[in-house]
C-alpha cells in the first residue's frame, strides 16, 4: 500500500514481516536512495497489522493499525511529511473505528458503544472524544457498514432490515 504526500516527492509504503503482516511504515523521497527510506512506525504486536490511505480531502495521511477486532488511527498532516504520526484513535479492546475528513472535522465510524456502529464528528482543531458530536446514532436495527465524504455530503452504506441501503447526508444542514 502506498499514499502520496502532499509536496508530490514524498510516498509512504508499508512493508511486510516474513509471515506477510504489514508492520512497518516507510517512508521515501523521490530521488534518494531507496536505502535510507526513513521508517515512520514499527508495530510491535504480532496481532496488529497496518495500512496506510489519504483522506478524501487529500489534507490527511491515515496509519489505521488493527486487529480482528480492535483498531487505532494515527494521523500525518499530508503537507508535512515529515511529521510523526499523532494518535488520532487510540485502540481500546474491540473498539473499532473508521475515519475521513471533511472541512474542519473528521468523520468517525466507530462500535464504542454502539454494536452496530454509529457516526460520529470530531474537529481537527481538538478531536479528543470530549468534542465527538453524533451525526448518526445507533440503531439496533440499522447496521451502518462505511461512509464516502464529499464536499458537502457523507453517502453511509447502511443494512437495514437485511436490506443494503444507501444514505445521504448533506453536512451543511444535516438533512
Amino acid at each position: 500500500e502506498i499514499a502520496w504526500a502532499s509536496d508530490n516527492k514524498t510516498v509512504f509504503y508499508i512493508l511486510q514481516d516474513d509471515a506477510l503482516r504489514s508492520y512497518r511504515l516507510m517512508r521515501h523521497a523521490l530521488g534518494t536512495d531507496p536505502a535510507r527510506d526513513a521508517l515512520v512506525y514499527e508495530e510491535a504486536d504480532e496481532l496488529y497489522s497496518m495500512g496506510i490511505d489519504r483522506s478524501d480531502s487529500g489534507k490527511f495521511i491515515f496509519l489505521g493499525i488493527g486487529s480482528k477486532t480492535t483498531s487505532e488511527y494515527r494521523v500525518i498532516p499530508a503537507d508535512r511529511p515529515e511529521a510523526e504520526p499523532t494518535v488520532l484513535f487510540a485502540r481500546e479492546k474491540g473498539i473499532e473505528y473508521g475515519v475521513d475528513h471533511q472541512g474542519d472535522f473528521f468523520y468517525i465510524l466507530t462500535n464504542e458503544n454502539a454494536k452496530n456502529f454509529k457516526l460520529l464528528r470530531a474537529p481537527v482543531a481538538d478531536p479528543a472524544k470530549t468534542n465527538w458530536t453524533e451525526v448518526i446514532a445507533h440503531d439496533p436495527a440499522t447496521h451502518l457498514t462505511g461512509f464516502d465524504v464529499f464536499q458537502h455530503h457523507l453517502v453511509v452504506n447502511q443494512r437495514t432490515n437485511g436490506q443494503q441501503r444507501i444514505r445521504v447526508l448533506d453536512t451543511r444542514d444535516g438533512q
